[in-house]
């Protein structure tokens, strides 16, 4: 059940949102949809920096934390979005081809904007190509819950020719803590 207050103020939120540029712009310029003090979380958070272009990405969890050491890493990357937005009516009407409700704002029936912890721009020989990625726990993986808010971004990507990686916490390597390597990348920054 909704109320008008809660739809009034989801329906505000995510106009001031759009026109503040949020999920918009390349490179330092770029501004996640969602950022750290308006999201309810684990408790797992942090502004990691972009070491292409000086902006904070925001990690939700120690795995988006992990993934993001390794994607920012590797030379062939162009471009690393966090928190990238999809298209709510996209979404919506996938939701609806598969019988699953879709996500909604706390308090309304207003429409969620689903997010990508990272979609990502790789160097290919053949041009660029997009990767959006998923993190999560094996206990989300195992939730109802969760399989059908991965399979409505699985096929929003799919439509657009991308394939949805999701990676397992238990599969992601781990690197060192900060204080305990100079650079996590090594010198393969250097040649950008």
């Amino acid at each position: 059940m909704s109320n008008k207050y809660g739809i009034e103020f989801a329906r505000k939120r995510h106009e001031k949102w759009i026109k503040e540029g949020r999920g918009t712009g390349t490179g330092a310029t770029y501004s996640s949809w969602i950022k750290a003090q308006e999201f309810a979380s684990l408790g797992d958070e942090s502004q990691k920096s972009d070491g292409r272009h000086r902006r904070a990405v925001l990690a939700l969890s120690q795995i988006e934390q992990r993934l993001f050491d390794i994607l920012d890493c590797n030379p062939d990357i162009l471009e690393i979005y966090d928190q990238f937005p999809l298209e709510p009516g996209e979404t919506q009407k996938i939701a609806d081809s598969l019988g699953i409700k879709h996500p909604t704002a706390v308090g309304s029936n207003y429409l969620f904007v689903m997010t990508s912890d990272f979609v990502v721009d790789f160097r290919t020989p053949a041009g660029t190509l997009r990767i959006p990625f998923q993190a999560k726990s094996a206990s989300a993986l195992a939730d109802h819950r969760n399989a059908e808010k991965l399979e409505i971004e699985r096929l929003y990507w799919h439509a657009k020719g991308a394939r949805l990686r999701i990676v397992e916490r238990s599969k992601a390597p781990r690197f060192p803590p900060a204080s305990a390597r100079r650079d996590r990348c090594g010198n393969r920054r250097s040649g950008r």
